[in-house]
């Protein structure tokens, strides 16, 4: 007969319980359990679990109250082959982190945590351990949003955002080419690739700008035509080529004010189109399945 570790949540200061047993938790290797021991029902932690956290687990009554409740958790499935879009969902802090390994996460595929580990060369289990420090406070439900609403969120947040800093980073990046492309070789890849990406995303822009138009009257309408979104590979490409050429946007360590400035811009505009990506990839056609 298998035993299982009981915790009695009641002993544990009401400001650490929530930490400490998640923490607990996440620690399970496949088929470990505990045993929980409340003064009330648990089934928030049930939800917390199965929503946030995406686990895999048995959970069974050994005591239901009134007094005290008694739940045995144990573990199915290891964080290995939890899926990348269960584990980001909409928390955008979470893609961020991700897309800094590889752009290409910021679409809406089937990738397992498995998969991520390999490319970092770091356990599965440590990644989500860091990856459930991330919490995006301002979450938004982006899949029962309207089409007309989600557009122009888009536009506003991300449009407006990207060309103010093709604009601006121009400037700065040719400034850093022009005095230090000989210390910092890559920066002459950098420029290229930041100067293609300019061009492709505004080319990008002003054909969704266009598609958002049309959108927007069909959706007035009541059209139920749909048209198909960009194709993003070739912005993938780029941006796994700046990830390069700046080793994760993380300057030389003798680099001037300037060329700090510039990695730094690079990593908030890079962090924006993986985002406008995923969110344009993953929720939109959400939206237009559903309006």
């Amino acid at each position: 007969m298998i035993s299982y570790e009981t915790i009695d949540v009641r002993k544990i200061p009401s400001v650490e319980r929530h930490q400490q047993i998640i923490a607990r938790v996440l620690g399970l290797k496949v088929d470990e359990g505990l045993i929980l021991v409340v003064d009330h029902d648990p089934k928030p932690l049930y939800y917390l679990l199965k929503e946030e956290h995406k686990m895999d687990f048995d959970w069974k009554y050994l005591e239901k109250g009134p007094v005290l409740w008694q739940v045995l958790f144990v573990r199915k499935s290891g964080v290995e082959s939890m899926r990348l879009d269960d584990i980001i969902g909409t928390d955008l802090s979470r893609l961020r982190y991700f897309a800094r390994l590889d752009p290409r996460y910021c679409l809406h595929e089937d990738t397992t945590l498995k998969q991520v580990a390999v490319l970092a060369n770091r356990p599965a289990q440590e990644i989500y351990e860091v990856i459930s420090t991330h919490k995006d406070q301002s979450q938004n439900h982006f899949e029962y949003w309207k089409p007309l609403l989600f557009t122009q969120y888009i536009r506003q947040n991300y449009h407006a955002f990207e060309l103010h800093e093709f604009s601006k980073l121009s400037d700065t990046m040719n400034q850093v080419v022009e005095h230090h492309s000989l210390e910092i070789p890559s920066l002459v890849d950098l420029k290229k690739s930041f100067d293609e990406l300019t061009r492709l995303l505004k080319e990008q822009i002003n054909q969704e700008t266009d598609w958002f138009e049309v959108l927007a009257n069909k959706e007035s309408a009541g059209s139920e035509q749909r048209t198909s979104i960009v194709d993003f590979e070739p912005t993938i490409h780029l941006l796994r080529e700046i990830n390069r050429a700046t080793d994760q946007f993380t300057p030389p360590a003798d680099a001037c004010p300037l060329t700090m400035h510039l990695y730094d811009r690079l990593g908030y505009l890079y962090d924006d189109v993986v985002c406008h990506i995923y969110l344009e990839s993953t929720y939109l056609p959400i939206n237009l399945h559903q309006n």
